[in-house]
């Protein structure tokens, strides 16, 4: 990856009026994150929840349960200093991952597949008589989390050891570029590489899903469509998380083991709820039986729980196939917790990266 040497010089005129327009971008991010924030928290939660056509929360955040409501806060706080963090060379970095991420021959093979498999849905939905929209909506939705972890793993585990292969590291880190903005830069080149292919999915699978259900009732439709949309964008949040853990991994270790080690956060994340049942109904099992064992398994199911991301959190198709709206309470839960681990994620990949000499 290169990265433009024609930025302007510290201290030069071009250089002043460059930061400035950054502040003022920053500030205006930040201003949008607070007012989500507010709107969250005095009108936000308030929205349909997980009971039903028109149900509406009555418990505000803070009462749901400390860790949740820390949680929920934290994401607005989090967001903003990630924001803070960001600087004109991060984005330079971020731009030119992106341009060069896009060109990519093999994210292109993964996306025309994503796509041609999208599209021939609605072909093949006659296999599933009676039930032809469930089965358009759960295989294209199922394909673009598939296809985009696909793309999210690929990238993650590539981008930095790439960079050190091919020895151009040590040309951006004399420019000089810290470190910090190096993974950012790295982070949001991933982050908008992904958004691009799942936003070429989603219009494809909005196309297929409308012309088969557009004899529909015109409301019931649209409240399809939207809940498709959110369905989408959060499983674009979940592999903007797998992203973060394959960059961290494959500063550790090799692309290999980033890959292996990525598809199992993936796979154990979205069994998580299981896990933590399982964990409960071992520990249960013990104090009745007296079996340390189970005991000790027990506790060791619900550590692994704490320790990877609640992928199953970002699966809303429970909800998409009772018609149920998917509110905004859920969906910044869902999101706030992810933006907690990425953050969490990125600053160990900071932490080895920062020690590591090149």
């Amino acid at each position: 990856m290169a990265v433009s040497a024609s930025k302007p010089l510290p201290h030069s005129a071009g250089y002043a009026a460059e930061q400035a327009s950054w502040r003022v971008k920053q500030i205006l991010l930040i201003a949008g994150v607070v007012a989500l924030a507010i709107y969250y928290n005095t009108v936000g939660w308030k929205s349909p929840a997980a009971m039903g056509i028109g149900a509406v929360r009555t418990v505000p955040p803070w009462k749901w349960g400390l860790l949740d409501f820390i949680a929920v806060e934290a994401g607005f706080l989090v967001l903003i200093y990630f924001i803070l963090r960001l600087t004109p060379t991060a984005m330079t970095i971020a731009k030119a991952t992106f341009q060069e991420t896009v060109r990519r021959k093999v994210l292109l093979v993964i996306l025309i597949f994503a796509l041609v498999a999208i599209a021939a849905v609605t072909i093949f939905s006659w296999l599933s008589l009676g039930e032809e929209e469930k089965f358009i909506r759960d295989i294209g939705l199922g394909a673009v989390l598939f296809f985009g972890m696909l793309i999210s793993v690929v990238l993650g585990a590539w981008l930095i050891p790439l960079e050190i292969e091919r020895k151009t590291i040590f040309t951006l880190l004399a420019k000089p570029v810290d470190r910090t903005q190096l993974i950012l830069g790295k982070f949001v080149g991933t982050a908008l590489t992904l958004g691009a292919n799942v936003l070429a999915m989603w219009l494809v699978f909005t196309v297929a899903y409308y012309l088969k259900r557009h004899t529909v009732e015109e409301g019931q439709i649209w409240l399809s469509l939207l809940n498709n949309t959110k369905a989408i964008f959060l499983t674009y949040c979940a592999l903007v998380l797998l992203a973060s853990v394959a960059i961290t991994v494959s500063i550790l270790a090799s692309q290999v083991v980033a890959v292996v080690v990525t598809f199992f956060v993936y796979f154990t994340g979205l069994l998580g709820g299981q896990l933590r049942h399982a964990g409960d109904e071992l520990i249960e099992l013990s104090k009745r039986t007296g079996n340390a064992f189970n005991a000790i398994l027990g506790q060791s199911l619900k550590v692994v729980y704490w320790l990877l991301p609640r992928l199953d959190n970002f699966d809303i198709s429970s909800r998409l196939v009772l018609e149920d709206p998917v509110g905004f309470n859920y969906m910044w839960q869902t999101i706030a917790w992810g933006i907690l681990y990425t953050g969490a994620v990125l600053v160990i990949a900071w932490m080895f990266l920062d020690s590591r000499e090149f």
